[in-house]
């Protein structure tokens, strides 16, 4: 049976994180360990990394003083175990299930296995398609989003490329350059993890500064990519950059200056809204799908806020 590693990187997360170490106890999977990394809580965090810790012979925990979200899975990357490694986020939650799926996978021997997610506000629950129907793994995987929660990967990969210091959205620095190291990937049709969207998370707070740290994350992913593999950085830009900014906005009501992230979309990539992977099954979903992002290209956000709010109804 192959080992796993959770990595949890914490910080005032007190309201969340007995639902996620529950969630993965839950499992019942023998050989798994929990490293958790607390970043300075003020609030009742570490004392719930405390009981669970004199509950568990298999949870580790650490306390660093603020040193970023990069420092803390490096760190915790050095006392692993596990063949595999899952990070997650403090305020998320995984699976029942998760494990027992993923485990033949792992005996596979792969080295980086993908799945879905599900985006959580509040008691709405959104399906997310980490990888589309696309048949050459390697764009799959470009256009699978840089987060790690989505997959689990052999330790070895993270070690050998370590986070980078001091940036935010670090994932993006690392991840699509990882699995171009590699043939050896799965991709399975099963959502494992729960993504909940919070109003004080460090992600949905945007602050300018933190707007041009994610931009600066995605002008890199240009520099390195962009070339090579022009299409995909572009549907990554389109969905993963400047949608997510629409989807902020609409539910977290902030303001993200919608104009000036299109602008620096359309710096990049010029009728992004012709992009081939803006397709769907059928010949009305691509078309519907291009006027949308047509819409977007020209400023004209109202119709995708009211689509993200209709898929937030009606939890599609």
């Amino acid at each position: 049976m192959k080992k796993i590693s959770f990595i949890i990187p914490v910080y005032n997360v007190e309201k969340y994180l007995d639902k996620l170490l529950k969630s993965i106890i839950s499992n019942n999977y023998k050989d798994y360990e929990i490293i958790i990394v607390n970043d300075e809580s003020t609030d009742k965090t570490y004392d719930i990394c405390v009981d669970y810790l004199s509950k568990y012979d298999n949870i580790t925990v650490i306390n660093e003083k603020h040193q970023g979200l990069s420092v803390a899975r490096n760190n915790a990357l050095k006392l692993a175990t596990g063949d595999y490694i899952w990070f997650i986020d403090g305020d998320d939650y995984i699976e029942k299930n998760s494990l027992k799926i993923l485990s033949k996978y792992m005996e596979s021997n792969y080295d980086i296995i993908v799945f879905n997610y599900n985006k959580v506000f509040n008691d709405k629950v959104i399906k997310i398609n980490s990888f589309g129907s696309f048949d050459d793994v390697k764009i799959k995987y470009i256009l699978s989003s840089g987060f790690v929660w989505n997959k689990i990967c052999k330790k070895e990969l993270y070690t050998k490329n370590p986070f980078p210091k001091n940036l935010i959205f670090e994932d993006l620095h690392v991840m699509p350059e990882l699995v171009l190291k590699t043939n050896n990937i799965k991709f399975i049709d099963n959502y494992l993890y729960n993504y909940v969207q919070r109003k004080d998370s460090v992600l949905s707070t945007y602050f300018p500064d933190k707007i041009d740290e994610r931009l600066k994350a995605y002008e890199t992913l240009y520099k390195k990519l962009g070339k090579e593999y022009y299409n995909e950085i572009e549907y990554i830009f389109i969905t993963n950059l400047l949608e997510s900014f629409i989807y902020d906005e609409t539910y977290f009501k902030k303001k993200c200056n919608l104009k000036n992230i299109n602008k620096y979309v359309k710096s990049y990539f010029n009728k992004y809204y012709n992009n081939k992977y803006l397709r769907g099954s059928s010949h009305i979903k691509s078309i519907l799908k291009r006027i949308y992002f047509f819409l977007i290209y020209h400023n004209i956000f109202f119709f995708s806020k009211i689509y993200i709010k209709f898929k937030l109804i009606f939890n599609k």
